[in-house]
């Protein structure tokens, strides 16, 4: 899709957009979301224990999300 059409139809552009489907099943995108979380905890030179709680915390949050997120 040209640039032109962008900016006529964004309706339809971003139509296409939503009916595409999800790259990732979800325990797949909790696996990452945990993985990145606990790294950058990792790298702010945390400790093992608070690397476990942001690893449980935001895989957990980011399975949650999505679930709400498809049911809605």
């Amino acid at each position: 899709m040209s640039e032109s059409k962008l900016i006529r139809y964004p309706d339809q552009f971003l139509a296409k957009i939503e009916n595409q489907p999800v790259l990732y099943r979800l325990c797949q995108s909790a696996l990452f979301a945990a993985i990145t979380c606990s790294s950058f905890t990792f790298l702010i030179r945390d400790d093992l224990l608070e690397m476990l709680g942001v690893m449980i915390a935001s895989g957990f949050g980011r399975a949650l999300r999505r679930t709400l997120l498809y049911k809605h």
